[in-house]
């Protein structure tokens, strides 16, 4: 029940928190295009695409505004890893987690 992928941490390594996909057949539910079909019938294609837009340009801003890294690799490089999927993420949110992330990193 495995999933590999080059940014997510290595249990085996030893270093990191144990990968949840190794614990749970989470990729054998059934029905998982439900979700999907719901959300282009009720948001639509267009809505659909801009809801991915606004996701990716939320990702952009963190990528652009913060410099510390931690957690993860991913193509050999050290990388902070963020979630932006959530749909009532807004770029306020993303400000406030830029800002948290800076003031952080000062205190250190």
């Amino acid at each position: 029940m495995g999933i590999r992928a080059s940014y997510l941490i290595n249990p085996a390594s030893g270093t990191g928190p144990a990968d949840p996909h190794e614990k749970v057949p989470e990729l054998s539910r059934r029905a998982r295009g439900i979700p999907v079909w719901a959300a282009l019938r009720s948001l639509g294609r267009d809505g659909v695409a801009s809801l991915v837009d606004g996701l990716a340009a939320n990702a952009r801003a963190i990528a652009t505004g913060i410099a510390w890294m931690s957690g993860s690799r991913w193509r050999g490089r050290s990388v902070l890893r963020v979630s932006v999927s959530n749909w009532s993420t807004d770029a306020a949110d993303v400000s406030a987690s830029i800002e948290a992330v800076r003031r952080a990193a000062a205190s250190v």
